[in-house]
């Protein structure tokens, strides 16, 4: 998914590569319905020192 966020910002300003530019916005637009997307939230009043929350094993930046 990366690939056409990055693609189209790296396009976007070269005339010559119009066409690069919008098969990648066209490609974001059609992968990005079929993301999902999880929002982890701990309110402060629950959070302690030891509360460590991972994904596939990693630890998950709290700033994430």
């Amino acid at each position: 998914m990366a690939l056409f966020p990055s693609s189209g910002q790296q396009t976007r300003s070269d005339p010559s590569k119009a066409v690069l530019n919008t098969t990648a916005k066209t490609g974001a637009r059609a992968l990005e319905s079929k993301l999902s997307y999880r929002t982890i939230n701990v309110p402060d009043e629950s959070r302690i020192p030891e509360l460590l929350v991972t994904r596939d094993g990693a630890p998950v930046d709290p700033a994430e």
